[in-house]
């Protein structure tokens, strides 16, 4: 019985101690294994500590209104939209044809507001629409906004497209049409000149004359106006820039105040009106306030002088009373005012290039028509404005005419 409990005894203390040795290596086990986080900690390498990246700067906005390309222009770029000038003057090559590194460079330096072509600039019609196609190109890449491309092409004897190896359909001069007061045929002059100079590339024309003829026998536009009598040259005027205006083509009429009953011509020399105020505003004046009703995008001032309506023999384009007090207040025009071409020798035989230009803006015109000297007459201009004697508000309402009209077309 003793041997029996003794030997009951020595296995449970063998219980026990396999026991404690099987719990041991249990625990060591459970030691030695990592767990699922160890695991994780070192399959997992620690994230790589990054700088913070530099936020983007906001691009600024291109600009879309007219309002918008005016506050983004400097000074010298504002006056530059005022002036229209040849293409061969933009370019410094006589008889222009061709729009490649130098017109690139020509217009980085100066994006004048409009160019001129002439018959010069004129080869072929592929030679041509190449020319205009590239220039504008060139300019609206540059700018965001188009420019003027201007042509004189009246029809008749006016007519640098029409009189160049070009084909295209002949007009006859105004003077044929209003004779036979057929108002659809002066729609359809117009409208055919807008054709083909539109599929050239051309958006603006130096027309249409809306000049009265007192007497055919004596006056320079005989031929080129629609005739004498005041009413029928408003309306023929007026269908002829509908036409124009049909193919996208901004008419131009000219020559505010009417040179129609002036014998001498403002290319050669000084010329001057001699009727009353009373007599311009039944006759001359008529076909202006006609094209202002109708919605005229521009006017052409002439180098004519009219002492009945300013006083004295400034020629008109430099008049602030013509301009500004009977154009721009009295018959109301909030357009595009331009004026004849400052190399006249109406402007040269008394001017300076720098004193016309002047003169001009001081008179009220947005536009700058080819000067004797362009870049005379733009540094007197930013010279005028940086001494105060022109102010900067005054620029700025030419230039927000100009870009109104150039982001219209």
């Amino acid at each position: 019985m003793r041997h029996n409990r003794y030997k009951q005894k020595r296995n449970r203390k063998l219980l026990t101690a396999a026991a404690i040795l099987l719990l041991g290596i249990l625990i060591f086990i459970l030691i030695r294994l990592p767990s699922e986080d160890k695991v994780s900690e070192i399959e997992t390498p620690a994230p790589t500590a990054q700088a913070t990246p530099e936020p983007s700067p906001t691009p600024t906005p291109s600009p879309k209104t007219p309002e918008e390309f005016l506050a983004a222009m400097t000074l010298e770029k504002k006056i530059m939209q005022m002036f229209f000038v040849s293409c061969d003057s933009l370019t410094g090559v006589t008889n222009t044809t061709l729009a490649g590194s130098t017109t690139k460079k020509a217009l980085e330096a100066n994006p004048v507001g409009g160019i001129c072509y002439f018959a010069g600039n004129i080869e072929s019609r592929s030679q041509l629409s190449s020319l205009l196609d590239t220039t504008s190109k060139l300019y609206s890449d540059q700018n965001g906004f188009g420019v003027f491309l201007g042509i004189d092409e009246e029809g008749g004897s006016v007519a640098r497209v029409a009189g160049s190896s070009i084909q295209v359909p002949t007009v006859p001069d105004m003077a044929q049409i209003g004779a036979g007061l057929d108002y659809d045929a002066a729609y359809s002059a117009g409208n055919t000149i807008g054709k083909y100079l539109s599929q050239l590339g051309f958006n603006l024309d130096f027309a249409p004359v809306a000049d009265v003829v007192a007497d055919p026998s004596s006056s320079a536009m005989a031929k080129r106006s629609f005739g004498s009598n005041a009413e029928d040259v408003s309306t023929m005027a007026a269908s002829f820039a509908e036409g124009l205006s049909a193919n996208d083509i901004i008419p131009v009429y000219k020559h505010f105040p009417g040179i129609g009953s002036v014998s001498d011509d403002t290319h050669n020399g000084a010329a001057a009106i001699s009727k009353s105020l009373k007599d311009m505003e039944d006759t001359d004046l008529l076909p202006f306030k006609y094209a202002i009703l109708n919605g005229a995008a521009m006017i052409m001032v002439s180098h004519i002088s009219a002492p009945a309506l300013t006083g004295n023999d400034t020629p008109c384009s430099l008049s602030k009373q013509a301009v500004t007090d009977t154009l721009r207040t009295n018959l109301d025009f909030d357009g595009i005012i331009i004026t004849d071409a400052l190399n006249m020798k109406a402007i040269t035989d008394r001017y300076t290039p720098e004193e016309a230009a002047i003169a001009a803006v001081e008179a009220g015109c947005d536009m700058l028509l080819m000067p004797a000297d362009y870049q005379r007459a733009l540094n007197a201009v930013i010279d005028a404005v940086n001494s105060g004697r022109i102010s900067a508000e005054r620029i700025d309402e030419s230039v927000l005419r100009i870009l109104n009209l150039k982001l219209s077309l």
